[in-house]
């Protein structure tokens, strides 16, 4: 043995005698071998001494088992008190430091890494602030009663309220008086934004028990016919699984896309007899499978709030109610927080004790100079002022702030790069943490700002570990996800982590429940509940048993069949019908919600294994009791209680044996539930052992990360695992976007340095009880915004590189420092908008209310779609553009009229809400803001300065407002200054949308909705553009590029785009045009055209009109047509079924409809890998094949042309024309005058049948 030891952790593991063990163990095993010596007077002989350590030290009880040098070590401690090592060691280690010498020495290298043992085993060191912290008790005695309150809300706080509820306020002025009542009054007002939405819908429900969902004004989702089908004894705890109706919903629910039922929602039941009167117990969702929500009926598990309010009774019918306003488990893990840091004790001090004890700091990474490196600078009393960096002065000032103050500050306005400023200070902190060091804790509001810090920081650190089941990056995150890691590396066993044992524990006790709840899981039994079940439970005497027996035994072979019981109750004896109602409920599917994605990311948040949340591992019984006895008019308990005072079960008159049976079977399964909640009781114990022994591994792979990510939210949960790694400094993105009870409980007791990083100015955090956000609450306001009113040292940045400035102007109001950066300056200007990047069209339309009660503007959302699909078809990308609005009925009703816009037929919107877009941006931004009304009911969200900051300073190259200016004039003094801003120079606002025509440079100006349908993305002169076959273009001034669009929604062989201002000369391919209303142009003079036919080997071909006594184009005869000199004007033609009809003398007989095949002799061969190789003649030769029309008139015809896949049949009458079709295949996209692909898209779809008057 080595004769020193160099450690004096308790929870050191060692490898001594041929065993592992830990210095606890071992300070114990000797002082029990000290009082064998005394008891046995075995002198002290070191021999004697060390048999008996061989043999475990313990006084008759059994040895400590030894393995060889290759046998890997156990996975859990021998003895029973290797559990309790921390008690009473302090006076023991010197001594057993001395005695047992070969203990490895733990390396100091600033990650919690194990050491290595004899053999060259490793082993991993044991973190036991995990057990400390999560088993530390919050009630102590004379505690406060908020400390009391249980982690589930009870009945009492859902029904037991009455009156008016007493709530706190946030003291946002001044400090608070004490730690006591700061962390009370953030308890309790959190709390009551969690509970208030289910106690009000309960409410409702309980006032009106028969009312639908759509008459609940506090947003109910009721669930009736709710019956408990089994139960599963999952790691987190018992989950009961229920079935339930949506009735009262009336619609069909795409669960994937619905926010209802989701795991970590709680939800409140009653019996469906009693309707909240009476009884409420309340549950935790625990997964939704979506698998099960499909089914008919659905189902869904439950965790109810406490072992003994849990039901099994299958038969039993409840009534459901989820509150669709709030997410109980976003603030679950917070409340439990703040009721543990009331014992924790916090540090206050100037500056960072680690800063404190070394300030002098490595710049050198942010920092450049001729004639210093910035190496080696105090922070505190030296910071350099004569230096070179890529940052602007108030990013180098933020910097500071960061790295020399306990509490740093810095609001980032939109665009200032606030976010870069955290991604260079973390640099620097890393570049300077020395061995030893915990983690640095990163984490945002959402996963979207934390994934794109994490990205930045990747960069140089490329081994962060990010916590939490929820991020779109799967590329650059997922892989560093703690899920991930722990799937890919494998740890050795964790000697003396409470993991093993509480498994084992689990599985027991999920046995014996199962034993308990054996009468009722038999799925395929076939008879009642047993005589014998009855006697054990006391409900039925000996006697009265061995009266049922042998009555049965009279009836021959019936006893053997079904049971005494069966033959006793005789025709009383009936199945268990539950009453079901079907599920469909009609063609109409619910609403997809708007905050389902947020919502869907913090249940991945807090749950996150993977896809684990929607499923519950451990075992699953099923509980049926398929019979029942006939109910009997006028028999109360009370009588069916007296007939079971007779000794013979047979002098029960058979009227009432059925009720007699109902009571036996009720009674029981009261006295089955006593039981099993009796035996659950320690269910809890081990599930927090679970969540300890999960815990202690994970501490061990994040002992080996320098940053660890977690969204606000995931801090909150996995509080204890992080705390146990003793964190110093924690960063938070989006600081003033979370309400001060998220950003307290990151205040750890190690913390030293507090970085807070937003702009308050911006989105406030968001509340589930509106009443809560503002005076006298103020629930709303961040620790961000509180310590900037109070006069807090804070940094602001103040250089933008998002806006042109001609839109950061607008912002003049908000932030009247900001500053433009150069790079601003020279981007391109908007197309189709002549140099115009930013407008607020002013109008006088009237908004309305949609079903659910939202605002939404109908002429104004018309306006705003028909600018889209204008901005569209003059080359901007929809990608690019994102239209706002502060009402989700406004946004649906937009979605639904670019829907409806035949010339964007697959293209993506992106229609979003002001509240879901902060953090984000975009080229193009049109905002609509809906409110127009001649009353005084105000203007709503406009209102709230916050929300009208973040919509106004969302957009890079172009900004479109449209709304009522005077109404907004005269009730927001802010819209008031917006206003007279854009009314300045350059003008930027009035009655008519200022658009510029791109061919000809001519401005328009759209004043009208209706106005767009005139426009197709040009003005109203004659395009005079030279196709490929020399003749003019017949359409309206278009850009070019409405061509190649257009057609994808119709029958197209091959799309090619042309620049605009080519003239056309560029368009290769068989096009079928729908020209729009009005856009019919006049006559262009020029030579009559003619038909021909072309061989298969032409390389020219010309295009002719198509007239009703001419046939189908056959692709084998090459015959083609050519585009006619002079359109005939069209006539409509009356009425036909609903349907305008044209004449067949007019172009193609089709109306509005235009054929062109243009030039097939390209040599050049394209790259695409659809069409490799290939030149412009087998592009056409392919489009000839894959295009078969026939457009004539007349009476009823069939024709078939071509064969195999390629085949066609063609139906045509008068006025219409049908077209049956296997596939149409679309070609990518391509510039043929450049020479070079453009834009791939490839589109292959079957088609039944197409109608090309539709």
């Amino acid at each position: 043995m080595a004769s020193s030891i160099n450690t004096q952790n308790p929870n050191e593991i060692v490898h001594i005698d041929g065993r592992w063990t830990t210095v606890g163990q071992l300070a114990r095993e000797r002082r029990q071998n000290e009082q064998l010596l005394n008891r046995h007077n075995w002198g002290g002989t070191s021999t004697r001494m060390e048999e008996a350590r061989r043999h475990g030290g313990n006084d008759g009880g059994p040895s400590t088992p030894r393995r060889s040098k290759g046998q890997p070590a156990a996975n859990q401690p021998s003895t029973p008190q290797s559990t309790d090592w921390w008690d009473g060691l302090d006076q023991d280690l010197d001594e057993d430091a001395r005695v047992h010498g070969h203990i490895a020495e733990r390396p100091r290298n600033g990650h919690l890494t194990s050491p290595t043992a004899t053999f060259g085993k490793p082993v991993m060191r044991l973190n036991a602030n995990i057990r400390e912290y999560i088993r530390h008790p919050i009630v102590k005695s004379a505690s406060p009663s908020w400390l009391s309150t249980s982690e589930i809300p009870s009945a009492e706080e859902i029904v037991g309220a009455e009156g008016e509820i007493a709530v706190p306020q946030n003291k946002i002025r001044g400090p608070w008086s004490n730690k006591e009542e700061y962390f009370r009054s953030l308890y309790e007002l959190l709390r009551e934004d969690a509970v208030a939405p289910l106690r009000s819908a309960v409410e409702e429900v309980r006032a009106t028990p028969l009312m639908t969902e759509y008459e609940s004004e506090e947003h109910a989702a009721i669930y009736e016919n709710v019956f408990i089908t089994g139960m599963t004894f999952a790691p987190k705890g018992i989950a009961v699984r229920v079935s339930f109706s949506l009735r009262r919903a009336g619609k069909k629910i795409r669960w994937e896309q619905s926010k209802r039922l989701l795991a970590g929602t709680i939800v409140a039941l009653t019996p469906a007899n009693d309707m909240f009167t009476t009884i409420c117990k309340v549950a935790v969702v625990a997964a939704r499978p979506l698998a099960r929500l499909a089914l008919n009926p659905p189902q869904v598990d439950l965790f109810f709030a406490a072992v003994d309010e849990i039901e099994i009774d299958p038969h039993e019918e409840w009534l459901m109610v989820e509150s669709r306003s709030g997410y109980y488990e976003a603030h679950r893990h917070t409340l439990l927080a703040l009721q543990k840091m009331r014992t924790e004790r916090h540090q206050d001090i100037s500056a960072p004790a680690y800063v404190e004890s070394q300030p002098y700091k490595d710049l050198s990474l942010v920092l450049n100079s001729l004639s210093d490196p910035f190496r080696k600078v105090n922070v505190l009393t030296n910071w350099p002022d004569n230096f070179t960096a890529e940052l602007d002065l108030s990013q180098v000032d933020a910097l500071r702030q960061i790295l020399t103050k306990r509490l740093a500050i810095v609001q980032g306005p939109p665009g200032t790069g606030k976010t870069h400023v955290s991604v260079v200070a973390l640099r620097v902190l890393l570049a300077n943490m020395t061995a030893g060091d915990p983690p640095i804790i990163v984490t945002a509001q959402t996963n979207h700002a934390l994934d794109q810090l994490l990205r930045h920081v990747g960069r140089y650190e490329p081994e962060f570990i990010r916590l939490g089941g929820r991020t779109s990056d799967m590329e650059n995150i997922g892989p560093r996800t703690l899920h991930a890691i722990r799937q890919a590396v494998a740890l050795p066993k964790l000697v003396g982590g409470i993991g093993n044992q509480a498994r084992k524990r689990y599985r027991d006790l999920s046995n014996d429940l199962s034993v308990i709840l054996g009468p009722l899981t038999d799925i395929n039994c076939k008879t009642p509940l047993t005589s014998e079940v009855f006697l054990h439970f006391g409900l039925i005497t000996q006697v009265q048993y061995d009266s049922l027996q042998e009555g049965a035994d009279a009836w021959v072979g019936a006893a053997q069949d079904s049971g005494p019981i069966a033959v006793w109750l005789g025709s009383d004896l009936i199945p268990a019908e539950k009453r079901r109602c079907p599920q469909d409920f009609g063609l109409e599917f619910e609403e997809i919600e708007l905050e389902y994605e947020k919502l869907k990311e913090l249940e991945a948040e807090l749950n996150p294994n993977g896809d684990e949340y929607e499923t519950l591992k451990g075992e699953y019984v099923q509980l049926v009791e398929p019979f029942t006895g006939r109910s009997a008019a006028g028999v109360t308990e009370e009588a069916a209680f007296s007939f079971l005072k007779k000794d013979d079960m047979w002098d029960i008159p058979n009227a009432v044996r059925g009720a007699v049976y109902k009571y036996l079977a009720r009674k029981f399964k009261e006295q089955l539930t006593v039981s099993f909640r009796r035996n659950a009781s320690s269910y809890k114990k081990i599930s927090e052992d679970l969540q300890i022994g999960k815990f202690e591994i994970d501490s061990v792979h994040l002992s080996k990360a320098r940053i660890i990510g977690m969204t606000t939210t995931g801090l909150s949960k996995y509080r204890a695992l992080v705390s146990s790694l003793k964190p110093k400094i924690v960063l938070i993105e989006e600081a003033a976007e979370t309400v001060e009870p998220h950003v307290a409980v990151a205040c750890f007791e190690s913390l030293e340095h507090l970085i807070l990083v937003g702009d308050h100015q911006q989105l406030r955090g968001h509340c589930a009880v509106s009443e809560l956000e503002g005076d006298p609450f103020n629930l709303a306001v961040s620790l961000f915004e509180r310590m900037v009113k109070n006069k807090v040292e804070f940094t602001q940045l103040k250089t933008q590189r998002r806006m042109l400035p001609e839109i950061r102007r607008i912002l003049t109001p908000i932030y009247k420092n900001l500053e433009d950066h150069a790079s601003v300056f020279n981007r391109a200007d908007i197309a189709g908008m002549g140099g115009i990047n930013s407008y607020f069209y002013t109008h006088r339309m009237m908004e309305s209310n949609d079903e659910f009660m939202s605002k939404r503007n109908v002429g104004e959302a018309t306006m705003v779609a028909g600018f889209f699909d204008y901005l569209v078809q003059n080359d901007n990308l929809p990608q690019d553009i994102t239209i706002l609005t502060f009402y989700n009925g406004q946004r649906k009703t937009i979605m639904n009229l670019l829907k409806q816009r035949r010339s964007l037929p697959s293209v993506r919107f992106n229609v979003v809400t002001v509240d879901s877009y902060q953090g984000e941006e975009n080229e193009i931004i049109l905002l609509s803001l809906v409110r127009s009304h001649s009353g005084e009911s105000g203007i709503g969200f406009l209102n709230i300065a916050n929300r009208v900051c973040v919509a106004l300073s969302r957009a890079r190259r172009g900004f479109y407002i449209f709304g009522n200016d005077r109404l907004l004039r005269a009730a927001n003094p802010l819209w008031k200054s917006v206003c007279q801003i854009l009314e300045g120079s350059p003008i930027r606002l009035g009655p008519a949308l200022p658009i510029t025509c791109r061919p000809h440079g001519r401005r328009l100006d759209v004043g009208d909705p209706l106005e767009w349908d005139l426009c197709f993305g040009g003005c109203q002169e004659p395009c005079y553009g030279i196709l490929p076959c020399g003749h003019s273009c017949p359409l309206k001034c278009h850009p070019c590029a409405v061509l190649a669009r257009v057609t994808e929604n119709f029958l197209v062989a091959t799309v090619v785009r042309s620049p605009v201002g080519s003239g056309h000369a560029s368009v290769l391919v068989a096009i079928i045009l729908v020209l729009m209303p009005g856009n019919i142009p006049r006559p262009v003079p020029t030579p009559k055209s003619t038909h021909v036919t072309a061989s298969p080997s032409s390389s020219k071909k010309t295009l002719t009109p198509i007239r009703s006594t001419q046939k189908t184009v056959l692709p084998n005869s090459r015959e083609v047509t050519k585009l006619p000199a002079a359109p005939p004007k069209l006539r409509p033609a009356p009425m036909t079924d609903g349907k305008s009809v044209l004449p067949n003398d007019v172009l193609t007989a089709v109306p509005n409809k235009l054929a062109i095949i243009a030039q097939p002799n390209r040599t050049e061969k394209f790259d695409d890998d659809d069409v490799v190789g290939k030149t412009g003649a087998d592009l056409l030769k392919e489009a000839d094949k894959a295009t078969e029309l026939a457009l004539f008139g007349g009476t009823e015809d069939t024709s078939r042309s071509g064969s195999g896949s390629e085949s066609s049949e063609v139906m045509t009458r008068t006025g219409e024309v049908r077209l049956r079709k296997k596939f149409i295949h679309t070609y990518p996209v391509w510039d043929l005058s450049a020479g070079k692909k453009k834009e791939a898209e490839k589109e292959k779809e079957e088609m039944e049948e197409v109608s090309l008057l539709d």
